[in-house]
């Protein structure tokens, strides 16, 4: 019986082993920091949550930055400096991507409603790297947008390290509107800005894990399931 069960716990080394090189050698997977977006600068009441940001490194120079308001809440980003990042480097914006509300300035809605810009303040949260502009506040607000962060001046090591703080202790913000009720909106209640906080439990990021190791812990188990069913099997 002992040497039915060795026999299967080198199965069982062999097989992890093969799973490990396969998910090492598989192209990098892609796991996020999300940032909630909690703070306020007093124009908008409530508590927060208004909407969250997640920073997702696709390769060494580049992120994908996604914004999210919280309409449960009644919460939409509008207008200029809609949204914006403290980017850890030169860094540029591309590829926009967002749900704007066709109207105004903007009668087609969706992406064509956006605007990279540079450096800039956002009222009570400090200077950042890198914003984007919707062409209307109100009538062309939207819950997302997304963009590509490119790093133009050295490369990221993870998700972590994309954004860092500004000398105001803020790596992300977002200029938003409320509506009360949430639904059906027709106007907005109040207008300010909010950001993801200097550190604390408002503030800090929270990792999601990555779909590789996922599946090597699945794997493990898996594995050592079948060894303590044949064991018992074979007692």
């Amino acid at each position: 019986m002992r040497a039915t069960i060795s026999k299967r716990l080198r199965e069982l080394a062999g097989a992890s082993a093969v799973a490990v090189i396969v998910l090492a050698s598989a192209a990098p997977a892609m796991a996020s920091f999300i940032y909630p977006l909690s703070a306020t600068n007093g124009g908008v009441p409530g508590a927060g949550p208004f909407g969250s940001v997640s920073v997702t490194l696709t390769d060494a120079t580049h992120a994908n930055i996604a914004f999210t308001s919280n309409t449960a809440g009644g919460y939409w980003f509008l207008g200029t400096d809609s949204v914006g990042v403290n980017a850890n480097g030169t860094a540029i914006i591309s590829a926009i991507i967002g749900n704007a509300l066709p109207g105004a300035s903007c009668p087609t809605g969706g992406n064509d409603c956006y605007t990279a810009t540079g450096s800039g303040n956002m009222d009570g949260f400090g200077t950042f790297s890198n914003r984007v502009d919707t062409t209307d506040g109100f009538t062309n607000r939207s819950s997302a947008i997304s963009f590509t962060l490119t790093n133009s001046s050295g490369t990221w090591a993870s998700d972590s390290v994309v954004l860092t703080n500004n000398a105001s202790g803020n790596l992300a913000a977002a200029h938003i509107g409320q509506c009360i009720p949430p639904s059906p909106c027709t106007e907005f209640f109040a207008t300010g800005f909010t950001a993801n906080g200097p550190g604390g439990p408002s503030g800090g990021p929270r990792s999601v894990p990555e779909p590789a190791a996922i599946a090597l812990l699945g794997t493990g188990l898996l594995g050592l399931g079948m060894v303590l069913r044949r064991r018992r099997r074979d007692a």
